[in-house]
């Protein structure tokens, strides 16, 4: 339960991201510090959104697969991603279903069959394949051969998402793309003003069950540092959002609106 938003603006030269703080369980939620980005390399970033249990067992491989690597290509981090992702995934898999059988994966697929009735092996052959991390990842940043949105989730698929240079993940993702569309920011569009929408976008999420109050924001330009957008400035954000959000129409508007349309009128 969460929103994680990417974007990019200035020509595809600069990366916004912005989530919320809440993390949940089954039984209760709470706004914490810690964040849903992931560093996993200088210039990509990992944000997830559902079940954060697996996080490290699938980001932290990545990042020290590329301790030292300074050029990166889009494709090397997607498949990286995606191979520890099925990695984890099978590992949980072989742990519930088959390590209190004495077997591995590797077993049950050269002997599973032999061994087990033909129901039993159906049965747990369904329950692995059917074994879900319950969680997504939005991958974002540069390579040397430009800038990626993309998206890792079960059982193990990713998928690039950066046709429109933005997108988000999550219970709020729906709200969220919903006012991105609305405002159709695009990557050739100033800092300034898709850091704004994307504001507005993590607002409108905010709706939706599980998204916290609270605001990540962050910039990078590409080849540069990552910047922590302050209180201050969110608060500079809130309050122009507030300027400019939709107003309920006064009395007075209403029966001016009524006597423009006759067909009302009784």
């Amino acid at each position: 339960m969460t929103v994680c938003i990417a974007a990019f603006c200035d020509k595809g030269q600069t990366l916004i991201l912005a989530t919320d703080k809440e993390l949940g369980l089954d039984f209760t939620s709470a706004e914490f510090a810690v964040g849903k980005t992931a560093r996993i390399h200088p210039h990509w970033f990992g944000l997830y959104a559902g079940n954060v249990d697996p996080v490290p067992e699938i980001l932290e491989p990545v990042r020290l697969a590329f301790i030292g690597q300074e050029k990166t290509t889009t494709t090397q981090m997607v498949d990286a991603v995606t191979a520890s992702f099925r990695t984890v995934r099978l590992a949980k898999a072989e742990a519930i279903h088959l390590s209190s059988r004495g077997w591995t994966i590797e077993e049950f697929k050269e002997r599973g069959r032999e061994s087990f009735p033909e129901f039993l092996f159906r049965e747990i052959d369904s329950e692995i394949a059917g074994h879900y991390l319950g969680m997504q990842i939005l991958l974002a940043g540069f390579g040397e051969d430009g800038g990626i949105l993309a998206t890792v989730r079960d059982p193990g698929i990713s998928n690039q998402k950066d046709l429109t240079g933005f997108h988000a993940i999550g219970s709020g993702d729906n709200a969220a793309m919903s006012s991105l569309f609305d405002r159709a920011p695009h990557i050739n569009m100033a800092l300034e003003e898709v850091l704004y929408y994307v504001y507005e976008a993590k607002v409108a999420a905010e709706r939706a069950v599980g998204v916290g109050f609270e605001t990540d924001l962050f910039v990078m330009r590409k080849g540069g540092e990552l910047v922590t957008i302050s209180e201050a400035s969110i608060k500079a954000l809130e309050s122009q959002r507030l300027h400019l959000s939709r107003r309920d129409l006064t009395p007075h508007q209403l029966v001016k609106l009524k006597s423009k349309m006759p067909e009302l009128v009784q």
